[in-house]
This record gives C-alpha cells, structure tokens and sequence, in this order.
C-alpha cells in the first residue's frame, strides 16, 4: 500500500514505508509524525503505524484532510521562553573586573576576573547550551585593562613613596 507523511503542514507521497522508515532513521521525522496509509480513514502518528504497519487494511477510503493543529490562545499571564543558563563564571569574570577596574590597586580582584572569565570560555566551548559569552569577554577585557592599571599605580607608588618624592609635611602650624 502507498504511504503519505506530513511535513510542515503539507502531504508528502506517496511513498513506500521503507521509505518513512529511511526518514525516521535519518531524523526527518520522528515518532509524533502524522502519517496516512492509503485506504485507511485517518492520519497517525508514525509510532502507531510503525507497531500496525504489517496489519492489512480495508479497501480504498478517500484521502483525508491533514489535522491542523491550532495554536492554544494566548493567557495574559503567559511565561516567557526559557533562556539557556548563564554561565556563573562569566558572572564572576565581570563583577570582578568591574571591581578591579573601580580599585586598580587590587590586583588579586583583577587577577580574579582574568581567571574566572577563561574558565567560563572553556565552559562555554564545551556546553553550547550555556549562555554568557559576552560577559566573560567583558570580564576579561575588564580584568586585563585593571590589571594593567594596578601595575601602574603600584609602580607609581613604589616610585613616589619609597625615593621620597611623596610631598612634605609642613610640621609647623
């Protein structure tokens, strides 16, 4: 018997079930798929046809209208799509460099954001499915930029503080 599938809202056929079952394999349906058999009266999902897909069936029926599945109405208290989740470490990355670019003489918080937002690049290579590449990027900008800074406050007060360049206090009132 000749076999039609759906695929994205039109008849496709027809085709051997060899064939569905080439395209269930492949990916290109799947188990929720709505599949008709010629002479049967209704469209199935492709999970039941594969289970009765040997079965003999009654003589010629006219061809069905697909289903058409319409959309559920829309509640006024719809929840938005979910997002993937946010890397904590490209969270990290940025807060830290934020807080080091504001106090450039602590290193550690700039070092803190360089570390933390290469860790959250790594994860994010492995975990496509995690958000938070910008932000780590920020962090790590932000932290090298306060480190390079930190550096050179820290010079500046070696070089005033330690040769006596710092100004002088007059001990007379």
């Amino acid at each position: 018997m000749n076999w039609f599938y759906s695929k994205d809202g039109q008849q496709v056929g027809p085709v051997a079930f060899t064939e569905i079952e080439r395209l269930h394999s492949e990916g290109q349906l799947n188990d929720d798929s709505l599949v008709w058999q010629q002479g049967t009266a209704n469209w199935i999902k492709l999970s039941a046809a594969r289970a009765t897909a040997s079965e003999p069936v009654p003589p010629m029926a006219p061809t069905p209208a697909i289903p058409v599945v319409q959309p559920a109405p829309a509640i006024a208290t719809t929840v938005p799509a979910a997002k993937g989740k946010t890397n904590g470490f490209a969270i990290t990355s940025l807060v830290l460099g934020i807080l080091g670019l504001i106090c450039c003489s602590a290193l550690v918080v700039n070092i803190g954001a360089i570390v933390f937002g290469h860790l959250a690049l790594k994860q994010l290579a492995k975990d496509p499915a995690l958000e938070g590449l910008n932000l780590a990027k920020a962090g790590l900008i932000l932290g090298y930029i306060g480190l390079a800074l930190g550096v050179v406050v820290w010079i500046l007060q070696l070089i005033f503080g330690v040769m006596g360049y710092a100004v002088p206090h007059n001990s007379t009132y």
